[in-house]
């Protein structure tokens, strides 16, 4: 079934169509199309892949040539009635500028399977679920926000690139393009503001707690292009906001808790779940004005910035509300050390002690190299 097993586990191997790959496994081994190879393993159609359970996560690499992978595509690891083992997921790409994923699925598109419009979360580009996944050297985007004739513009609404719902995901050295909503960290919310509207791969079912590293990424978007409920930590990153005609606001990040986190003594979160959005050694520039770093999409939402640098883009308060909400006033905003500082005159952040930053980056220990602020 087009694959090979190695000591490292399953490895798949993935070109578009008529492209000349430049280290081409034998025929075999070779899927044209992205999803045909997602399908083959989530439903157990890899004889590696229909044991027993109790031997953990099976590894499965697959690999992506150089080249353009248009379309909607979906994945999920978890257990299914044709594959009881779970699988461990590692994408690769060949650069971030040579293997991109792309789509343009929209949230105010219509939407005929249910006579409505497509609404926020059936708008993924890639879908990526199940016990881990890492992400490496390529780009996903959605780009249905750029300016016609590529996009439709401001009047998309929402659009995903990476929903990224596996319960621990590694990203290293991947962009992620796109305009409002770019990068969606599940889970979902307890509950929607509007009925329907957290229509998608996830509506309904059970929540689970889920911890997102990013590493030297490129992240790019207008309106809250970096959302969701899960605890996620920005390492080096590049965040880019971009100018959109029409467009009524710039936001980074919109974070997302229901109930307050346990703190340890130390004042910082007690489970790295609970810990929210972290940016480390990030700089959050663009083309766009006026752009804040973060505002809460429910209350007791949390985003910490650590020794990060700011454009001139960024707004000099650096952090805002949701439309007046007050879910601000029960959310925490941090900083420590970031150039250039918050001005005085705001009243929804506060730094960190020396004590506190340190503390929030020991608690990532396990999925950092570095713990220390100095590094």
């Amino acid at each position: 079934m087009n694959t090979e097993k190695t000591a490292a586990g399953i490895c798949l191997y993935v070109r578009p169509l008529r492209q000349k790959s430049s280290a081409e496994p034998e025929a075999g081994h070779v899927y044209h199309d992205l999803q045909a190879a997602f399908d083959d393993v989530q439903n157990g159609r890899i004889t590696a892949l229909t044991g027993d359970v109790h031997g953990g996560p099976v590894p499965v690499h697959i690999f992506l040539d150089e080249g353009i992978y248009s379309g909607q595509f979906y994945f999920d690891g978890c257990p299914c009635e044709g594959r009881r083992v779970p699988v461990a997921l590692y994408l690769h790409g060949a650069g971030q500028e040579r293997t991109v994923i792309t789509g343009g699925r929209f949230a105010r598109e219509p939407y005929p399977a249910q006579g409505g419009l497509r609404g926020t979360f059936r708008t993924y580009t890639l879908f990526v679920s199940g016990p881990f996944a890492e992400l490496s050297d390529l780009t996903v985007e959605n780009t249905a926000g750029n300016d016609p004739p590529a996009g439709v513009g401001v009047r998309a609404g929402q659009a995903v690139a990476l929903y990224d719902d596996a319960e621990y995901t590694h990203c290293r050295n991947v962009a992620l393009l796109g305009h409002q909503d770019t990068l969606f960290i599940a889970p979902l919310p307890l509950k929607e503001r509007i009925p329907g509207g957290f229509a998608g791969p996830r509506d309904g079912m059970r929540r689970v707690p889920s911890v997102h590293l990013y590493e030297q990424c490129v992240i790019a978007g207008t309106t809250d292009f970096i959302f969701g409920s899960g605890a996620a930590f920005f390492d080096r990153c590049t965040i880019q906001a971009r100018a959109q005609e029409g467009c009524e606001g710039y936001y980074v990040a919109a974070p997302s808790a229901d109930v307050p986190a346990a703190l340890t003594p130390q004042g910082v979160p007690q489970a790295v779940s609970e810990c929210g959005f972290v940016f480390y050694r990030c700089t959050v520039d663009g083309d766009a004005a006026q752009v804040y770093l973060a505002r809460p999409w429910r209350p007791y939402a949390r985003c910490a910035c650590i020794a990060c640098r700011f454009g001139k883009a960024v707004a000099a308060e650096h952090w805002s509300d949701w439309n007046g909400e007050g879910a601000v006033l029960t959310s925490v905003f941090t900083e420590y050390h970031n150039q250039p500082a918050a001005s005085s005159g705001c009243g929804y952040g506060r730094e960190l002690t020396d004590g506190e930053a340190n503390a929030l980056l020991a608690l990532w220990e396990p999925y950092r190299a570095c713990t220390s602020v100095q590094c």
